[in-house]
């Protein structure tokens, strides 16, 4: 599955090579494959990302005037820098930069408007089913052979077989297999190709310093959000991202909620946060951004983690308390 994604990543990438770039037609077939990959039944979390990644990319980003020769971004150096362990096969993926003019006429917006739809369509997918690798963790400490799935409804995976036992449980629900949520990944990536100019054609994937990061976001050759969010919803979302960095990193030896309860909540700030790039206008965004600040005021009002291991009694007292 992991090779035939790369082959399909590439057959894209090619298409921009020979000047097939607006040709949404030589597009849409391999897009449609990789879309149907990702939601395998056998799909690593690496194809995932990738896929996930590149619908993000295309419907919400667009790469500067002038970025000649780049290719598109190394999934393995994003992974290496977000610390997310993948399975080494030798086959890097790479997730080409192509996206339509802008928005510039009728058919670029509506190009725009189907991507979209696409990634909000997979992502919700995902996100509300147990991903395959997280499925065999689970399933190796259950009966052996079982499809572990959050409802009734997500027992139809392609290419699941029809009579494999089902394990139920809304534990690991949008989780890869290290525990870490896809909403988490994917503002990691948001940030990350903000930040980061994307490989070029000689096949470097740049690892950059803090002051050359700086000389690249100044540059023209980044991609830019084709979303005109307001520097304090920007802000936001690096808040949103921080936040639940620290509520994920804290122990529950010191009196943090169990890992499910911290899930569960970032999952509401990370979505919250997301969702003001569908938004329309800005009363639109409000309905988001409103729950989100309140969410952030309650959080700094909770009582701060001593970093020390508790007694379970006063564990017990502490998580009552937040």
């Amino acid at each position: 599955i992991r090779k035939r994604c790369a082959s399909l990543l590439g057959s894209l990438r090619q298409a921009s090579t020979d000047g097939y770039q607006e040709d949404r037609f030589v597009q849409r077939g391999p897009a449609a494959q990789l879309e149907q990959l990702a939601i395998h039944a056998r799909a690593p979390d690496e194809v995932i990302l990738a896929v996930l990644f590149r619908l993000f990319a295309v419907a919400y980003f667009a790469p500067d005037s002038g970025s000649g020769a780049q290719v598109g971004y190394s999934l393995e150096a994003f992974c290496s820098n977000a610390d997310f362990k993948t399975i080494d096969e030798g086959v890097d993926l790479v997730i080409p930069i192509l996206a339509p003019n802008g928005g510039s006429d009728k058919n670029d917006s509506a190009e725009i408007a189907l991507l979209r739809n696409k990634f909000w369509a997979l992502l919700t997918k995902l996100a509300r089913s147990t991903l395959p690798q997280m499925a065999e963790n689970v399933i190796a400490k259950t009966a052996a052979g079982a499809v572990a799935v959050s409802d009734a409804e997500s027992q139809a995976h392609d290419g699941a077989p029809a009579d494999a036992p089902v394990v139920r449980t809304l534990q690991f629900v949008g989780c890869l297999n290290d525990g870490t949520l896809l909403l988490m990944r994917l503002h990691e990536w948001w940030e990350y190709i903000m930040e980061r100019t994307p490989q070029n054609a000689s096949g470097d994937s740049p690892a950059p310093t803090k002051k050359k990061r700086r000389m690249e976001q100044n540059s023209g050759n980044r991609l830019r959000c084709t979303v005109g969010l307001p520097s304090g919803d920007n802000a936001l979302q690096k808040k949103a991202l921080k936040v639940c960095r620290e509520i994920l990193s804290a122990s529950q030896a010191d009196g943090s909620l169990p890992l499910r309860q911290r899930n569960a909540i970032c999952g509401i700030i990370l979505s919250l946060s997301l969702l003001m790039l569908s938004a329309e206008d800005d009363d639109e965004r409000e309905s988001f951004r409103a729950p989100l600040e309140d969410i952030f005021s309650v959080i700094e009002e909770l009582p701060a983690s001593t970093g020390e291991a508790l007694t379970p009694k006063k564990k017990e007292k502490v998580q009552k308390q937040r």
